[in-house]
């Protein structure tokens, strides 16, 4: 049954490349960042953990683990003019758990220039809303998103909607492995979003420890890009995260008191400008 599960996941990952003949623009690059403090601070090495609600921006078969209802919002507070929000939440219902989520994204003050002279600002906008769905299969969960995308650039704008796929496995106790298809399908305006595959694992060698290593690769830019991370809980009440977000360094803290939790995340920026800080607030049934 082991070995069974093995090679779907590599099926599923190598498929991606047949699928994979149509010429590609990186749209939207902008929701290339991880989000949720609590998946931030582990390096956003989160395709094979996602065993809650952020499971919807990430690898949506990890849906399959809630038991009831969990909500979830995060605030980024981040350089450049640069803002990046979600909300999201999910049901457990009978035939699997329903998600819904929103992120938005963007970018104020760009400087608008017509021939080499300051014309003024503008903002660009970015806004995507998740359908999710996951279902617990016993030792495999499976998943599925559709998004539905809007963004626009001063007097520009366009919308259009991408798909992903994943498949969560507890090949063992201690170990699951993770595989997700982003963008497998969609549009967005004239563009076709990248299509991105991630395979992932996290391997837990003592209780409330988890060790978590993602790899992502991108058919358009033929780039692969890694993420990993580590997890410890405290007496179920205080979480500990650090990670690597390919050369990013990332920790964070949580606290969690009875049905709410509190998030905090640091990450270094890319730009080297100013650090990145990130809060979420949430609830668990």
């Amino acid at each position: 049954m082991k070995q069974k599960q093995i090679m779907l996941l590599l099926v599923l990952f190598l498929i991606s490349y047949i699928i994979y003949s149509a010429e590609t623009i990186d749209a939207l690059s902008v929701f290339k960042l991880p989000v949720g403090a609590k998946p931030i601070s582990c390096g956003g090495a989160y395709n094979a953990v996602s065993d809650d609600v952020n499971s919807i921006f990430y690898n949506p078969a990890g849906l399959g683990n809630i038991e009831k209802f969990e909500f979830t919002t995060m605030i980024g507070l981040l350089s450049l003019d640069r803002s990046i929000n979600i909300i999201g939440m999910a049901m457990h219902m009978n035939f699997g758990t329903i998600g819904l989520g929103i992120l938005n994204a963007g970018v104020g003050k760009i400087s608008k220039y017509i021939t080499e002279i300051k014309e003024g600002e503008f903002n660009y906008q970015a806004n995507s809303v998740f359908i999710s769905y996951g279902k617990n299969l016993q030792q495999i969960n499976i998943g599925v998103n559709l998004k539905i995308i809007f963004d626009n650039l001063d007097d520009y704008s366009r919308t259009g909607f991408a798909s992903d796929v994943g498949i969560i496995s507890d090949v063992r106790d201690n170990l699951s492995i993770g595989v997700k298809i982003q963008n497998i399908i969609g549009i967005i305006g004239n563009d076709v979003p990248p299509l991105v595959v991630s395979l992932a694992g996290k391997y837990t060698p003592i209780k409330l420890l988890n060790v978590l290593c993602d790899v992502n690769y991108n058919l358009e830019s033929e780039q692969f890009k890694l993420r990993t991370g580590i997890q410890y809980n405290i007496a179920r009440s205080l979480y500990l995260g650090c990670g690597l977000n390919d050369k990013e360094l990332s920790f964070g803290i949580g606290i969690i008191l009875n049905k709410f939790n509190i998030y905090y995340a640091f990450s270094m920026d890319q730009f080297n400008t100013n650090n990145l800080h990130f809060v979420s607030l949430g609830i668990k049934f």
